[in-house]
């Protein structure tokens, strides 16, 4: 009889333990799953940037090269 409790107690205690380690994978699943989110869009946010930043940059250099006079008869030059 005596051993029969004992069996019983250790396999509720095996059972907890199972359970309370499915726990805990579910709750660093849904911690891990959230991070991975924060990441992904701060990975979105800098890809972004980066890119207006280079769009950015090619307008400017378009702006400029704009500005170049297009008769390139203004650079000619005397050699004496």
């Amino acid at each position: 009889m005596e051993k029969e409790a004992e069996s019983a107690k250790v396999l509720s205690d095996v059972q907890n333990y199972i359970s309370a380690m499915d726990q805990k994978k579910s709750d660093q699943a849904r911690i891990f799953d959230g991070l991975r989110k924060e990441r992904e869009k701060e990975m979105d946010t800098t890809k972004k940037n980066q890119q207006r930043i280079r769009s950015e940059k090619k307008d400017d250099e378009q702006r400029e090269i704009a500005k170049v006079p297009l008769d390139m008869s203004v650079y000619k030059c005397r050699y004496v």
